[in-house]
């Protein structure tokens, strides 16, 4: 029995004797009588529904995820959503129906933020450990231009490995000025940090080498201080 998988397909092939095949596009050479049999093809469907963004402990609104798995679900979008105070994904999780879901993605432009709209208030927010990855301009632009302001400090819980491109890219109104990254984490994308009200990326957890793209801190050609402890 041959068991393979590629984006979305499961296939399990079982062999008899010599036999070559192709299927969906990939091409297996088997050795070994005369002939092969497909005992089955499985599809693993992308389930995509909107949540009660209240479940992950916001203000109001509404969540989009989907998953193949409920313990590996990726948000990939925000309606009608705020979050003030502080907010941390329900640290990652929730139960509805029954069903224990756990966020481990935010998709692209998650939560990016248009001019006509915002997504927190003076949030005091944490990227809890579930989230493996978090997708380019996921926080983009999530700032104030009048009023309250918006994101005001940012942590990362150990278990985030991956920040993409411009995912806090002119979310400008920090007041705790700091940002400590996880040891856990292993690559940090182009101007993922470019922020006017960031001083210090914190790095002295790190024990290991991670991959950069280009400056993560570069704002309009302005670099800010890069400092290891």
């Amino acid at each position: 029995l041959i068991e393979a998988s590629f984006e979305n397909w499961s296939i399990k092939i079982s062999l008899g004797l010599t036999a070559t095949t192709s299927l969906f596009g990939a091409c297996y050479s088997l050795c070994a009588n005369k002939s092969i049999s497909l005992k089955s093809i499985s599809y693993n469907e992308i389930t995509k529904k909107s949540i009660d963004a209240k479940k992950l402990g916001a203000d109001k609104g509404y969540i989009d995820i989907e998953y193949t798995d409920p313990s590996h679900c990726k948000i990939t979008d925000r309606h009608w959503f705020a979050a003030s105070k502080s907010f941390n994904f329900n640290g990652g999780k929730f139960i509805q129906d029954g069903i224990e879901y756990t966020i481990t993605e935010l998709g692209l432009s998650a939560f990016f933020c248009l001019i006509v709209d915002w997504n927190f208030k003076e949030c005091n927010l944490t990227i809890p450990g579930t989230i493996k990855k978090i997708g380019d301009q996921a926080f983009h632009m999530n700032a104030s231009t009048i009023g309250s302001k918006e994101i005001i400090s940012i942590a990362f819980e150990e278990g985030v490995e991956e920040i993409g491109e411009a995912v806090f890219y002119k979310c400008d109104d920090l007041t705790n000025k700091t940002i400590k990254l996880p040891n856990s984490i292993k690559h940090i994308g182009n101007i993922a940090f470019a922020m006017k009200s960031l001083d210090v990326l914190d790095l002295s957890t790190l024990d290991h080498v991670i991959k950069l793209d280009a400056n993560p801190l570069e704002y309009q050609k302005r670099c800010f201080l890069w400092r290891w402890y």
